[in-house]
């Protein structure tokens, strides 16, 4: 997290003027079974939650169905799918840690405002989990 910081910091981005706008509603922390960590915060320019996942390429890439190519979302399969894994590839071979980062902003309304995130089961989407239907299409 001390070098995400660095490079917002490098932005001249106030990190706590940051993380005091995105009101945190629920986390799921880093743990070496996931390999990922989790953050729903509520966006301050539309008021809907955003859920926003870092951690092991692999471990994120599994979770998502579209990628930000160049400013364009596009579909995650095939030969683009192919080339971030590649590129993933390379990166770890040169000894170079690589981080996969995802979001999702869910309808506003979508989750009451006095909803309780669950963090042991999560009752809100992180993906595509085969194992949650109801929350994870």
């Amino acid at each position: 997290e001390s070098s995400l910081i660095k490079f917002i910091q490098a932005l001249d981005i106030d990190v706590d003027h940051m993380r005091n706008q995105y009101k945190q509603l629920g986390a799921i922390p880093f743990n070496s079974a996931n390999k990922y960590m989790v953050s729903v915060n509520t966006n301050p320019d539309t008021g809907a939650p955003l859920i926003t996942m870092k951690g092991a390429p692999e471990r994120v890439l599994q979770r998502c169905d579209k990628a930000l190519i160049k400013g364009e979302v596009v579909d995650l399969e095939g030969d683009v799918l192919a080339r971030i894994e590649e590129m993933q590839t390379q990166c770890s071979a040169n000894g170079l840690r690589v981080l996969g980062f995802a979001e999702y902003e869910c309808e506003k309304g979508q989750f009451p405002d006095d909803y309780k995130y669950e963090t042991e089961n999560p009752n809100f989407p992180i993906g595509n989990d085969p194992t949650n239907k109801k929350y994870h299409p």
